[in-house]
């Protein structure tokens, strides 16, 4: 019996140590695709972030993480892809659901990009990027459907509150002019 024990603490041992290294070569592939992506070299980013999923499968934040570099590419097809399978791997994250969101907007599909932004504020209502890309697509569109001047100003208005950045201001400006309210919009 003791032996039992013995080897069973030897065999728990090594898989430890082995998913151990997994996870810190993970986390290595995962911060060089991080690096590579904050230098533009975005096809290395993609084949870092590749092998961070392969060490790891259920890496929703490497997934993510492609998908932006896909999108840094142009590729929107292909991070909707990774974004995707970020959120089969965890379907409350929000950052996934608003790069989603960039993506659907970049292919022209807005219903589908806004689905995604409000999606985003469920899961996290102080997400300034999702107010921000949310309100933007209800001021600009041409969209009459869609359009939506008074709810655009609302959620401008709380991502000028959460975060008074530019993108933030110039949402907000964008907002009151589709509402009509061009003083508004010059002074913001």
């Amino acid at each position: 019996m003791r032996a039992i024990k013995t080897i069973l603490a030897i065999i728990w041992a090594i898989l430890f140590l082995v998913s151990s290294n997994a996870a810190a070569d993970d986390e290595d592939m995962f911060k060089k695709g991080l690096q590579l992506m904050d230098q533009q070299r975005y096809d290395e980013a993609i084949n870092a972030f590749s092998k961070a999923i392969e060490i790891i499968p259920a890496d929703f934040q490497a997934y993510n993480s492609r998908g932006v570099a896909w999108a840094l590419k142009g590729d929107f097809a292909r991070a909707i892809d990774d974004y995707n399978k970020a959120l089969e791997l965890r379907p409350h994250y929000a950052e996934a659901f608003n790069n989603r969101g960039y993506a659907h907007t970049q292919r022209g599909e807005l219903k589908a990009a806004l689905d995604d932004y409000r999606k985003a504020l469920e899961i996290d209502p102080f997400f300034v990027d999702a107010y921000n890309n949310t309100a933007w697509i209800l001021a600009t569109t041409d969209d009459t459907h869609l359009r939506n001047s008074a709810q655009a100003n609302t959620l401008a208005q709380k991502a000028v509150e959460l975060e008074p950045k530019i993108a933030s201001l110039d949402t907000r400006a964008a907002a009151y002019a589709a509402a009509g309210n061009y003083e508004a919009a010059i002074e913001t």
